[in-house]
């Protein structure tokens, strides 16, 4: 007797890439490998060391891709390899050429260069961008604003963008309502410590997590820009640990 199941398969919904780190982190990670490793060819269990891992999978593997992404890194069979975009980014013969290199690596991702050829008219980023980046672009609804804020920040990295989501310098006017891409601010009243002597005054926050105690200390004054680079911190650490999940969960 054959059995049969009625059961439907689960179809697995894959989002168009991105990369999975802004521009300026990716550029943190060249300066990082090139220090370590020099500028040929490296394998990318090589490249996950560099960065700090132990094993080429998981964030790490979306480190390494985010480079490519960036045009930072160009992939030679089972190796990679530093790009000449690269090489004017780290070391320009002028801040010019390195502001222009800036920009090509924030257009070498195909979505990213879609999404200014679509906006820049419109002289900023739209308040529907989460959607139109599920609607229009291909994007999974559940990275969707991941998505957008790692465009955010790298477009204001390169000086395309200001803390408003309005195109600058050029690239578009700015002079449209703001955007309302997710900008980090502090939801409660932050207490100044005592500084130590010597020591600037400094912020400490601890919060009991499932496994020990954690704690955060950072300076007294923050810019936008240091709350946005926290926030793209716990993004980061966030994907780590779901990644991990789904690797013990295919194991398993």
């Amino acid at each position: 007797m054959q059995l049969q199941h009625s059961r439907p398969l689960k179809k697995v919904e894959r989002s168009r890439a991105y990369p999975a780190i802004d521009l300026e982190t990716a550029v943190d990670h060249l300066v990082r490998l090139v220090d370590q490793l020099g500028k040929g060819e490296h394998d990318r269990v090589s490249i996950t060391k560099a960065f700090g891992y132990t094993s080429p999978t998981g964030i790490a593997a979306r480190k390494v891709a985010a480079l490519a992404h960036f045009g930072l890194l160009e992939r030679k069979k089972k190796s990679y390899q530093t790009t000449e975009l690269s090489q004017r980014i780290l070391h320009p013969r002028s801040e010019q050429e390195k502001r222009e290199a800036l920009r090509e690596s924030f257009c070498a991702p195909t979505l990213f260069a879609e999404l200014v050829d679509r906006f820049e008219g419109e002289g900023k980023i739209p308040r529907s961008i989460n959607n139109l980046l599920v609607r229009d672009f291909k994007i999974n609804s559940s990275v969707a604003a991941d998505v957008a804020q790692i465009f955010h920040a790298s477009a204001q990295y390169v000086g395309a963008l200001n803390d408003n989501g309005h195109f600058v310098s050029g690239l578009g006017a700015s002079q449209a309502v703001d955007s309302d891409l997710p900008m980090p601010s502090p939801e409660h009243p932050i207490a100044t410590l005592a500084p130590e002597s010597g020591t600037p005054p400094g912020q400490r926050f601890e919060v009991r997590l499932s496994n020990g105690q954690g704690v955060l200390s950072v300076p007294g004054v923050l810019s936008k820009n240091d709350l946005e680079k926290l926030r793209r911190l716990i993004a980061l650490v966030e994907i780590d640990v779901e990644e991990e999940i789904s690797e013990e969960e295919e194991a398993s």
